[in-house]
């Protein structure tokens, strides 16, 4: 084979591949939630897939996704004004911020009646206040 067939073979291989190398190569964090509001059941819903979930005394659920896509071309990111709501309250809040959560790539977050709170290891918690 001559050298210039090889270098388009190459090519096209490399172009072919390319897209698959990225998804593999794209850094996947995780968003979990837990309710932490004693007796209450807490409903959460997230722009990333638009659908409650209902999370009973001490129950937990998770989401999977890749920050860099969390802002992708400027739209409203994938976690933010995420909705808490349980009887009698109703709150937002943004579950991943670049700039607060950049660090973690498994923010796990515990729902209380007054914050959310993150936890940063050694059985520590930052708590932010609700937006709403």
């Amino acid at each position: 084979m001559s050298l210039f067939a090889r270098s388009v073979s190459t090519l096209l291989v490399l172009i072919l591949l390319l897209p698959t190398l990225n998804n593999t190569m794209a850094e996947k964090a995780l968003i979990g939630v837990t309710n932490n509001l004693g007796s209450r059941n807490l409903t959460v819903s997230c722009k990333i897939d638009n659908h409650p979930h209902l999370l009973g005394p001490t129950d937990y659920y998770e989401w999977k996704f890749s920050p860099e896509y969390n802002d992708e071309f400027g739209t409203e990111p994938l976690f933010s004004n995420c909705s808490f709501q349980w009887e009698g309250a109703h709150h937002s809040f943004d579950l991943y911020v670049l700039v607060r959560d950049g660090d973690c790539n498994n923010c796990s977050w515990h729902i209380k009646l007054d914050a959310a709170c993150r936890y940063t290891g050694n059985l520590r918690f930052a708590c932010y206040q609700w937006k709403t």
